[in-house]
């Protein structure tokens, strides 16, 4: 157009996409599948072995609720295996443990959040553990 009016011009540059994390990508239903690992459908969970960690409060809430979240990522007790791991994970995604940092918080969301702090040698391949938290 030219009816003298000049307009300055505006380059669009679009920012790099952000890499994400493969975690969602893992179509693992192994837990429903017979014989995948272990005996039946339950496969590991069947002959399932720990002794669970035994929380003081079934209900972990507030600043404590925080700390406890805090412990648990920096230790990388959330490894399936590690001192926290599937039971807690578990626990969380049940509901049989009150994860709330604000009164109106959901466990299961806090259980759904924590699930991505598996380590991903152990996140991103099939497993009877892993495949029943996914289906959580």
């Amino acid at each position: 157009r030219n009816d003298g009016v000049s307009s300055a011009a505006c380059p669009l540059v679009y920012p790099e996409a952000a890499a994400h994390s493969a975690f969602d990508a893992v179509e693992d239903r192994s837990c429903l599948e017979e014989g995948v690992m272990g005996e039946g459908p339950l496969g590991r969970l069947a002959g399932l072995t720990h002794s669970f960690p035994l929380y003081e409060d079934r209900e972990i809430t507030g600043v404590g609720g925080l700390q406890k979240i805090g412990e648990w990522i920096d230790s990388g007790s959330l490894a399936l295996d590690g001192s926290h791991g599937f039971p807690l994970l578990f626990e969380l995604l049940t509901g049989s443990v009150g994860l709330r940092v604000l009164p109106g918080d959901d466990p299961h969301r806090w259980g759904s959040a924590l699930l991505r702090f598996v380590p991903l040698e152990q996140s991103l391949k099939r497993g009877t553990l892993m495949s029943t938290l996914r289906l959580l």
